[in-house]
């Protein structure tokens, strides 16, 4: 274990320590017990599918980011990617996102570059549309926003959020419309070792491939299409798992509210990831819903582990059918360890 996942690891231990002291000091675990197991079991079910499609619109999604450098590619491998590359993040934080276009990669015989880049993309747009809807939060509602998330404003937004968002669009700018990258490899490696500049220009050929979605406003309408669909297939079941807890508080949730609660979470999740955000999601699940609603610290709590075993249950469980199908073709523990330690030996993204 080196150095850079040794203070990963207590960096994790950390927050999910605070998270659990914050979550636990004013609440009754017998009756968060008692409230989790009288939930309405048959509603938390009619949730299930809706947060499968949401994954599954991912995929779709994701293979438009693909079309113009692979317009062949199979949604059924898209789709396994992301789930495995969920499940993975329940263990290990955003390991997931080197795992899941390795595996797509692999299985569709493409440069990892070009499918990591194509993630690259993916996450600028998830960046952005929860920048976007945290600061119409912001503007809209500043009471509520204060009540759940004390000290938010629209700059410490643009610091938490915009800057690295606008650092990300830097870097697709750059590969997509310059020749900067080709160039510097040119001005400094290709003297001292030409087979590796050759080697170099090719993988960032592969990378401005994959983002070349970047460069076909007519993929912008599927795709903001898409992940308005997506963000309503999270909203949905947020809404529905306020529904099926048995007591009345939480019921009055609206689903305006409980898309004020899922930017909340989205927001903690973002900015503190802990092993599938245990620990953060409920913290910011409890304060939320508080806010929110006039439920006591036992029964947002009650709700916020309910939300989280329903939500990271079903990547973790459906992600691990997908990689048992992925064995077949090569995708073992080994062969993710090695990514493993590729990603922990490469720089932060």
């Amino acid at each position: 274990m080196n150095l850079r996942t040794v203070i990963r690891v207590v960096i994790s231990t950390a927050i999910v320590g605070a998270a659990l002291w914050f979550l636990l000091r004013d609440v009754d675990i017998a009756e968060v017990a008692a409230l989790m197991g009288d939930s309405n079991l048959l509603l938390l079910a009619a949730t299930v599918p809706m947060i499968v499609a949401s994954h599954l619109l991912r995929a779709v999604r994701w293979r438009i980011l693909l079309r113009p450098a692979a317009p062949n590619v199979k949604l059924s491998t898209a789709f396994s990617a992301v789930m495995i590359g969920y499940a993975v993040n329940t263990i290990i934080p955003r390991l997931g996102e080197v795992v899941r276009p390795w595996i797509f990669a692999k299985r569709e015989s493409l440069p990892m570059p070009l499918a990591g880049s194509s993630v690259l993309v993916e996450r600028v747009i998830d960046v952005l549309t929860l920048l976007i809807s945290i600061t119409a939060l912001v503007v809209i509602s500043p009471d509520v926003v204060q009540a759940v998330l004390p000290g938010v404003t629209v700059q410490t937004l643009g610091l938490k959020l915009g800057l690295p968002a606008l650092v990300l669009i830097g870097i697709l700018v750059m590969v997509v419309f310059t020749n900067v990258g080709p160039r510097l490899v040119q001005l400094t490696v290709a003297r001292v070792r030409p087979a590796l500049a050759q080697t170099l220009e090719g993988m960032l050929q592969s990378v401005r491939d994959g983002m070349r979605a970047v460069r076909e406003p007519r993929l912008y309408i599927s795709l903001v299409i898409l992940s308005i669909l997506v963000w309503v297939l999270y909203i949905v079941p947020i809404w529905v798992t306020a529904q099926a807890m048995p007591y009345a508080s939480a019921q009055t949730l609206t689903i305006a509210g409980a898309t004020t609660l899922l930017l909340v979470i989205s927001v903690g999740v973002t900015i503190a990831p802990t092993p599938g955000a245990f620990g953060v999601y409920q913290s910011f699940a409890q304060v939320g819903l508080m806010a929110l609603t006039s439920a006591t610290a036992s029964e947002a709590l009650a709700f916020a582990m309910i939300a989280w075993l329903v939500n990271y249950g079903i990547s973790f469980i459906v992600g691990g059918l997908c990689w048992l199908n992925e064995s077949r073709h090569g995708i073992t523990i080994a062969s993710l360890r090695s990514i493993q330690h590729s990603s922990s030996s490469s720089t932060s993204s």
